[in-house]
């Protein structure tokens, strides 16, 4: 495991529970940030390859909550079920979160309209009264 990596939270136990291929990536954008080219953002790369490493590590202890193995040991070997299992248990939290913020946002604009409405009738009302009452002082 990169040394690097231990500031992103990540540890020998959560490394060994990675899949290699996630390790691989991490490893490969650790040896390109640890070289002594300047990292220069373009419109192919906007992001550093530390930021990729940060970005992969975040993401892959994410899933590892929902990941549910069959061997309890700290020191079992990785289990591609148990992964595959607990990426699909990932996505359809994610979108349960996007469905529930999406909802959120549509009663928040609802709410917003509806004050909106009552706000306009209450200055319509208003403006009504100011007027009738301006009429009936023309009046006398």
């Amino acid at each position: 495991m990169p040394e690097a990596l231990v500031e992103f939270g990540c540890n020998d136990t959560i490394w060994k529970n990675l899949p290699y291929g996630a390790q691989r990536d991490i490893e490969r954008f650790c040896r390109i940030a640890g070289s002594d080219e300047e990292f220069v953002p373009t419109k192919e790369f906007p992001i550093s390859p530390m930021e990729l490493a940060q970005n992969r590590v975040e993401t892959m202890i994410d899933i590892n909550r929902f990941v549910v193995k069959k061997n309890k040991d700290e020191d079992a070997p990785f289990e591609d079920l148990a992964w595959n299992n607990g990426v699909s248990s990932w996505e359809l939290s994610n979108l349960a979160d996007k469905e529930t913020a999406i909802a959120k946002a549509k009663a928040d604009k609802k709410e917003r309209n509806r004050l909106l409405r009552e706000a306009a009738k209450k200055a319509e009302e208003a403006e009504t009264k100011a007027k009738s009452e301006s009429e009936a002082d023309s009046f006398q």
